[in-house]
């Protein structure tokens, strides 16, 4: 959604801090954020670390392997001069957007424990936190006190003045970090910094001419007199020393500026502006994003995810010839991002490159992936009908017209995914009618889908129990078919009617409108079922097999992992919904995956017959319970 305002007027706020007191800063926040909505501003932006302080030329004193107790206090000042989220400095903040009535996006040194962290939070009209990002790789001297941010954090928000996202500093000289906020589609990049090399505006002016985007970059103008007197880097004791030798004195620049705004071909809307305090602004006329796609599209014509392809497989392609190289990096850049949902910033180092992998899943990679899972599925599910038919020579039962009927809702589920892929917004998610009614049908094949294999199951597990051998089998498939039968209907239902019996409403594009397919009670309620109803039917056969009744065989080894697996995939799906891992393209294979490994189970125990030497093999809905020692493969 782009957006509501042809023009949108940002101000940039080039100012220092009172550096180490937090109460007097918010102080001078709350009064440039009101000159600048005066002014009509829409987003109100503040440099880097405003609150409160950049430690300019100061590394607490340390050194390698050596640490001094001034260096303590003053970190200790620092921590007390820090912001917590939440907390009451946080709920002024708040205050001031609400008041003002701007989106406001501070700099602001993060108090998270004893940890601090150099961090962007934009506000919205209400106070409300849009966003929060925190530094990925503080730079140089930064490391000793701050922490590291995690990727999570690279977040594109929709706001009413379009979508904004940001990175701080040198962040932007990251070409990944830059491109993960390029396809979410980025239209106003912040660039909250603390560089004032004339280089830096030049970057500034390649970033919003690479993304296609408006940049807004602000720095603040430090003079020694915004520190407090007894600052170390400044006192005569020190040995720090002005650039041409001599002492500091009050009125020096520590921090000259260079704030500026750039529209999305490079060309300035507010030029530099060096060595003093101001609030520069630029009316952002949003038609020229569009415009400017004309000739370059970062995440479209020109983004080619097949060079990357290419360059990272050149070293081995050697190994690969004759191979399908693509198919195979999808592959493992499905591995990749499943094994990042389970790999935060913080987990282990050796799963952090899958991790990084994992971000060039697009959706192309995922259709891909989809048509080749169903593929396989059918390869399944026609070697059961066959081995029916013409091994056999029976009637189909069932159980095959309930795995055939998992076959069609498989294809319906890729279908519309496939329209989800055509509408292009895969990789650029914005939401419309068509979309939400692509969505809403999706949710039926995949919510209610899912009890057809089991249904399958359950019909295969009442041939091969006839009544009049196995009564308390019976008994149990009759509490085990109820269950399931009550939950998938409970699932249609709830799927339905949950936003009320005006289906309709399910698509509506009204702010706030209920929506089952983002509801997170229905999510969790469908998901619980749909676990506990794969734990009833597949935990049937192990049962059966602790007490004897099968044997154990290579096949059945095999039916009991996949079972495992399709149980591993669900689980994985609802966390990468659920958690917000920043894989959520991934929702669309695993959903495939899953219901191909739940076909896959299923079809398996009436496929022996076609592995069999005899052309009548007995099926396994005809041999008898007597056997005790009946080989379930």
């Amino acid at each position: 959604m782009a957006s509501t305002r042809p023009i949108v007027k940002v101000a940039a706020v080039q100012a220092a801090p009172v550096s180490f007191d937090l109460e007097k800063s918010l102080q001078k926040l709350n009064k440039l954020t009101e000159e600048a909505a005066a002014a009509g501003a829409d987003l109100v932006v503040f440099p880097e670390a405003f609150l409160s302080a950049y430690p300019w030329r100061y590394a607490f004193d340390v050194t390698i392997g050596a640490r001094e107790p001034r260096g303590r206090k003053w970190f200790a000042k620092y921590l007390d001069s820090a912001v917590e989220v939440p907390s009451p400095a946080f709920e002024r903040l708040s205050e001031t957007a609400r008041a003002n009535n701007v989106l406001l996006q501070i700099g602001i040194i993060e108090k998270a424990g004893g940890t601090l962290y150099c961090t962007a939070l934009l506000l919205d009209r209400e106070g409300k936190m849009v966003y929060k990002h925190r530094k990925l790789i503080p730079t140089a001297g930064e490391r000793l006190v701050w922490g590291r941010g995690s990727g999570d954090g690279l977040q594109v928000s929709q706001t009413d003045v379009g979508r904004v996202g940001s990175l701080i500093c040198w962040e932007n000289y990251m070409p990944a970090a830059r491109m993960a906020l390029y396809q979410q589609g980025i239209e106003i990049y912040v660039a909250p910094n603390a560089d004032d090399l004339p280089a830096w505006t030049a970057s500034m002016q390649h970033i919003a001419k690479e993304g296609r985007c408006f940049v807004v970059s602000v720095n603040s103008v430090c003079k020694v007199s915004d520190f407090p007197s007894d600052y170390p880097p400044f006192t005569a004791e020190h040995p720090d020393r002005r650039p041409d030798g001599g002492q500091w004195e009050p009125d020096d620049i520590v921090n000259h500026g260079g704030s500026c705004i750039v529209g999305p071909l490079g060309t300035f809307l507010a030029e530099p502006v060096w060595d003093k305090e101001t609030v520069i602004y630029a009316d952002l006329r949003m038609a020229d994003l569009a415009e400017s796609r004309l000739d370059f599209d970062p995440v479209g014509s020109y983004s080619r995810p097949d060079v990357l392809r290419a360059v990272l497989l050149l070293a081995s392609e050697t190994f690969f010839r004759g191979v399908h190289v693509y198919m195979i990096w999808d592959v493992v850049r499905l591995v990749a991002a499943i094994a990042s949902i389970f790999s935060p910033s913080s987990s282990s180092a050796a799963l952090r490159p899958l991790a990084r992998m994992a971000y060039f899943i697009d959706g192309k990679d995922c259709m891909i992936s989809e048509w080749i899972l169903l593929a396989v599925s059918y390869v399944f599910v026609g070697l059961r009908v066959y081995t029916r038919l013409f091994r056999l020579r029976e009637k189909l039962a069932l159980s095959d017209y309930l795995l055939i009927l998992s076959a069609f809702n498989a294809l319906g589920l890729i279908i519309c995914d496939t329209l989800t892929y055509q509408l292009g917004v895969m990789d650029n998610w914005e939401s419309s009618v068509t979309l939400s009614k692509i969505s809403f049908a999706s949710n039926y094949f995949y919510d209610v889908g899912m009890g057809f294999p089991k249904m399958s199951m359950l019909a295969f597990y009442w041939a091969y129990f006839p009544a009049d051998t196995s009564p308390t089998m019976r008994k149990a498939l009759w509490g085990i078919t109820a269950f399931v039968g009550l939950s998938y209907m409970a699932i249609l239902w709830d799927d339905t009617f949950f936003c009320g019996k005006d289906v309709s409403v399910q698509w509506s594009q009204e702010e706030g409108a209920c929506s089952v397919f983002y509801a997170p009670e229905p999510f969790i309620l469908n998901f619980t079922l749909n676990l506990a109803c794969y734990i009833f039917v597949y935990v049937l056969p192990l049962t059966l097999l602790v007490q004897g009744v099968l044997k154990p065989s290579k096949g059945l080894t095999i039916a009991f992992v996949l079972g495992l697996l399709t149980i591993f995939t669900t689980i994985v799906r609802f966390i990468t919904l659920k958690v917000g891992t920043g894989q959520e393209n991934l929702v669309y294979p695993l959903s495939i995956l899953e219901m191909t490994l739940a076909i896959t189970v299923v079809a398996l125990p009436g496929l022996k017959p076609l592995l069999g030497r005899s052309s009548k093999s007995p099926s396994f809905e005809t041999v008898e319970v007597e056997n005790q020692n009946k080989n379930f493969s």
